[in-house]
């Protein structure tokens, strides 16, 4: 409960995906990115939450699962819904997460806005 407590209320974004690309979890700083309430992610693809950018997320998760290995550092810079017209940029890292017999189950995520980073 603890920890819940604390990736929830993290000021850097924290999902999780299955095989299938859809949210499993999202903590509420990252959904108000996307502009949409956490429990609206929950099932959803990254296509049918944010289809303008889902080419550029989902392109380095399906690598991970295809891998199994980690992907850190990566940038897009995008419009979001909750900011339509603003470009922000954005860094993400995203991991495999494994069964106890070594099957990739799912991909966890961590994204931190930088776009005030990217201006100085």
């Amino acid at each position: 409960m603890f920890m819940n407590r604390i990736f929830k209320d993290l000021p850097i974004g924290l999902c999780h995906f299955d095989t299938d690309l859809r949210y499993l979890y999202i903590n509420d700083w990252l959904a108000e990115i996307n502009g949409i309430p956490a429990d609206q992610h929950i099932g959803r693809s990254i296509a049918e939450v944010l289809p303008h950018v889902a080419e550029y997320v989902s392109k380095p998760i399906l690598e991970v699962f295809e891998t199994g290995t980690p992907l850190l550092g990566g940038e897009v810079s995008s419009e979001t819904p909750a900011q339509p017209g603003v470009i922000r940029t954005f860094r993400h890292s995203f991991i495999p997460v494994r069964s106890e017999s070594g099957t990739i189950i799912g991909v966890s995520g961590v994204v931190e806005e930088i776009t005030e980073l990217k201006l100085i």
